[in-house]
């Protein structure tokens, strides 16, 4: 009885697991990559180049483009357009940037990766012919809290993970034994092979490298079987999977003709932007600092880190018996009783190690954990699976008596805790971490990616006060949902003129300004008794830098701008910083001298942008003490002349400047002016 319940729990686990990741498509931010491809997918449906823009002229005819041209495509992005076209949510041509466009293109990852649940599930049954592995197959997979995590948001990963394991599939349908075949598994082998290479194509063209291995892989499995003899037979059979991906290369050249339509330069350049994808960084690996590219470690301490334990050790049992499985057939001449699995673990092995080892061996730069590798998730999971399999139905694991009950009950129990942390952690599954590993630490340990998530979370508990002060790594306004923006409260914070705000900086790179203090807002998430810390505000002493000159006559200047700059400032320009209509802003630098009874001059030279008012009155306050106003023109510019006592101590936070500005017109009225601060530089 109970036999007959389990594919209606594993598959109602699986809708449910599904359902879990649909309701959490509206509950993140929208991290920086998605706002790329937004630019991008705007310029291919304008000029029909996926890039950023470089530019226009007058008659609107493209200058440049910029931006990694051959280590993505369209499809996703276009796919996702399209449905939001349909839901009638935006216009063909136009990309939308309102909540509910956001949330249809993650209801598109989210379905993107129930594909590649689906077919990972149906690769497993056809390998052993029994529906309950398959859907165990899938079970696995959704309960892996870094793939449905994925699914919410990443609109990168998820669709080349899905590429690639309907790539996997379909080979998988394509090599079955001859007493398997039927003409339905060989329709779906083609329609899947054609999906992942399309997929692929589309989405991270420098993945072509798995079609090419698909193919060896194809060839090395035949002629084995076949003893290396019928070489007609065995090169024909691939007639039928080529056939599938040049459709699916076709389409592209129709879809991306700019990109596609000379193959040779498409081949070379997608596999060397992906191999040699600039970024510098460093990554936070078990509190170690790995710059890019990572050592070889940095992959199986990444998967031990956040695949669950019980995985994990099925994960390396399943490699060891997949290794011994296709190296003992492949030196062997004489058929196997396992012959059935053999073309699988192979095509399932490419998945799961091929492009890891290539990273590895090529130094490729790689961060964010395993994100830009997920699709060895679904390889994980159909390894796992395919070796249970052959250790329970083909070797004698079920004659060691309470073994296999044992090995089942683990794995349920692992897929129940992790579905438990998944709830707990909601919506940033995509940082979970193992028990093990939590209990050794994260925050200061490991990169926590669901930071780039939580931003928006952790902004709507500042308040409008606190707001005005976020300056170090707080978020661009484009990248929260509105309900975000909106939760602003009006509630005073008791801040000194010398602090800020700031959200953690990369502790790698960046240095705190002088001082934080313990946070005043946190994103945190339980995690079983314990929890795990997503992002956390507090405030900061503000470290202002020495002026001795205008910051606007050298060309490295920007840079000190940057060091500059506190809070209330738009991006710095390379001839001043342009304050955020309606709101104060303020400049903070150190002092020069340190000579007690002396009296520091500073000149600002400063212009008003056209805005509300004719004349724009500036108010400004020197380290919390209000000074004589100005008022300018708009469009007009003046000098700004500031005497500052010399302070007794150095290395106070009184040893700062701090300039707060003000606008108003003569009725002392807020106005939507915009004050520019071209230079400041010292006077006797």
């Amino acid at each position: 009885m109970f036999g007959r319940l389990v594919p209606w729990i594993l598959g109602t686990y699986i809708v449910g697991m599904f359902a879990f990741t649909l309701s959490g498509v509206d509950d993140l931010s929208y991290y920086d990559d998605e706002l790329i491809h937004m630019g991008k997918i705007q310029l291919f449906l304008d000029h029909g180049i996926y890039a950023l823009s470089g530019g226009e002229n007058a008659a609107g005819e493209l200058l440049g483009a910029r931006g990694h041209l051959y280590a993505y495509g369209p499809l996703f992005t276009l796919t996702a357009h399209l449905v939001t076209v349909l839901a009638g949510i935006e216009t063909w041509g136009t990309i939308g940037y309102t909540d509910a466009s956001f949330v249809v293109r993650h209801i598109v990852v989210a379905a993107f990766s129930f594909v590649a649940v689906i077919a990972a599930g149906w690769a497993v049954s056809l390998v052993t012919k029994s529906l309950r592995w398959g859907l165990a197959t899938s079970a696995v997979l959704v309960s892996i809290p870094l793939w449905t995590g994925s699914a919410m948001f990443n609109l990168k990963d998820t669709p080349a993970s899905t590429g690639f394991t309907l790539l996997t599939a379909g080979f998988i349908a394509l090599t079955l034994p001859v007493e398997r075949v039927t003409r339905l598994t060989n329709i779906a082998g083609w329609f899947a092979t054609f999906g992942g290479a399309l997929v692929i194509w589309g989405v991270r063209p420098g993945l072509w490298p798995a079609l090419a291995l698909a193919f060896f892989a194809m060839l090395l499995v035949r002629a084995r079987l076949n003893n290396f003899s019928h070489w007609k037979k065995t090169l024909t059979a691939i007639i039928y999977p080529a056939s599938a991906v040049a459709a699916a290369y076709a389409i592209m050249i129709l879809i991306y003709p700019y990109l596609f339509r000379n193959p040779f330069r498409f081949l070379y350049q997608s596999i060397n932007e992906t191999a040699t994808f600039a970024h510098n960084t460093v990554v936070l690996t078990n509190g170690v600092f790995l710059g890019v590219p990572p050592p070889w470690y940095y992959f199986p301490q990444w998967l031990a880190a956040q695949l669950p334990e019980v995985l994990l050790v099925l994960l390396v049992v399943a490699v060891g018996l997949a290794v011994w499985l296709v190296l003992r057939r492949l030196f062997r001449s004489r058929p196997s009783r396992l012959d059935f699995v053999f073309p699988a673990m192979v095509y399932v092995f490419i998945q799961l190690a091929a492009f890891i080892v290539a990273a590895i061996l090529l130094g490729s730069p790689v961060y964010h954990g395993i994100r830009q590798f997920l699709f060895v998730i679904p390889a994980v999971a159909m390894l796992i699976m395919l070796s249970l399999f052959v250790l329970v139905r083909h070797w004698p694991l079920q004659k060691i008596r309470g073994l296999w009950p044992a090995v089942a009950g683990l794995l349920v129990v692992s897929t129940l805790a992790t579905t438990f942390t998944q709830v707990q952690m909601f919506p940033y599954s995509v940082s979970y971490f193992n028990p093990v590993t939590v209990a050794g630490g994260v925050d200061g340990r490991w990169d926590v990616y669901a930071r780039k998530l939580a931003v928006g979370e952790l902004y709507a508990q500042l308040t409008t006060d606190e707001r005005l002060r976020c300056t170090k790594n707080c978020p661009e306004i484009e990248s929260l949902p509105r309900r975000f923006l909106e939760a602003a409260t009006t509630e005073s914070t008791p801040l000194q003129y010398w602090e800020v705000i700031q959200f953690p900086p990369n502790v790698a790179t960046d240095k705190p300004a002088k001082a934080c203090h313990t946070p005043i807002h946190s994103v945190t998430r339980p995690y079983f008794s314990a929890s795990i810390s997503m992002l956390s505000a507090t405030v900061c002493d503000i470290a202002g830098t020495s002026i001795d000159s205008s910051p606007a006559t050298a060309d490295d200047n920007v840079k000190r701008w940057k060091r500059l700059t506190q809070w209330g400032w738009e991006k710095e320009q390379p001839n001043g910083v342009t304050s955020v209509p309606g709101v104060s802003s303020a400049l903070a630098w150190s002092v020069e001298s340190w000579t007690p009874g002396t009296t520091l001059r500073y000149v600002l030279e400063l212009s008003i942008l056209d805005g509300s008012a004719e004349f724009v009155t500036v108010s400004p306050t020197v380290n919390g003490v209000p000074r004589d106003s100005v008022t300018i023109a708009a469009g007009g510019q003046t000098d700004l002349v500031l005497e500052v006592p010399v302070p007794t101590t150095q290395g106070a936070p009184e040893d700062l400047v701090v300039v707060e500005f003000v606008l108003s017109d003569s009725n002392g009225v807020a106005v939507t002016n915009r004050l520019v601060v071209h230079a400041i530089r010292s006077a006797l």
